[in-house]
């Protein structure tokens, strides 16, 4: 897991992309990308049980010329002005030939932001 958040400020959008090797996955593969909220950046990687502050829409990307399939998993301005700022853990569970996988957490700051976007 990323030790250094990746920054998202207030009033804008946050895309985070998963890549996975061509041909595994495509735009019906079941995946659900969820943030939840730590105290800390060193804080553990909440539980199943904690409640999700919100989800984040998720894209398929088909193969680009490069041999991967992608997934963009999406925060949208609306979502950052109604969290809080501090920080989150992404992770997304996807179906792949009937078995679930949790990706590898990510961690997320939510700053403020002088502006705060266009509402």
């Amino acid at each position: 897991m990323n030790t250094t958040p990746f920054p998202w400020k207030r009033g804008e959008d946050l895309s985070l992309s998963l890549r996975v090797k061509a041909g595994l996955i495509n735009a019906q593969t079941p995946i659900r990308a969820v943030a939840k909220p730590v105290r800390s950046a060193s804080s553990p990687v909440p539980d199943a049980e904690t409640q999700s502050a919100f989800t984040l829409t998720t894209t398929f990307v088909a193969d680009q010329g490069d041999g991967f399939d992608r997934w963009t998993f999406a925060g949208t301005v609306a979502q950052s002005l109604s969290a809080s700022p501090g920080i989150y853990v992404v992770d997304a569970a996807v179906e792949i030939n009937g078995r679930t996988i949790i990706t590898e957490p990510v961690k997320v700051e939510l700053e403020v932001s002088v502006t705060g976007g266009f509402p």
